[in-house]
């Protein structure tokens, strides 16, 4: 995140929790809630680095809100399956 948003970024801990809807497991922890400002034609980008942070660190989903514009979103973070890699070639 640093590299793509190295201007108007904050960190932050926080504590939260949210509700597996799969299962209905409640997940109580310790974050760091990382805020930076860009341009909305940035959003994907920041949407794929949340993803891929949330896959280096094993998380099941990742807070995203974009305030003023599209609000919050729990993102699924998907497991790589191996040999599910869609950019691989036969």
């Amino acid at each position: 995140m640093a590299e793509m948003f190295p201007k108007n970024r904050s960190i932050a801990f926080t504590k939260g929790q949210w509700l597996d809807p799969r299962d209905s497991r409640l997940y109580r922890d310790e974050s760091r809630r990382v805020s930076v400002v860009c341009d909305n034609k940035l959003l994907e980008q920041a949407r794929q680095a949340v993803i891929k942070i949330g896959k280096e660190l094993g998380q099941k989903a990742m807070y995203f809100e974009v305030r003023d514009y599209d609000g919050v979103h729990l993102i699924e973070i998907p497991t790589d399956q191996p040999g599910s890699d869609p950019s691989a070639t036969p």
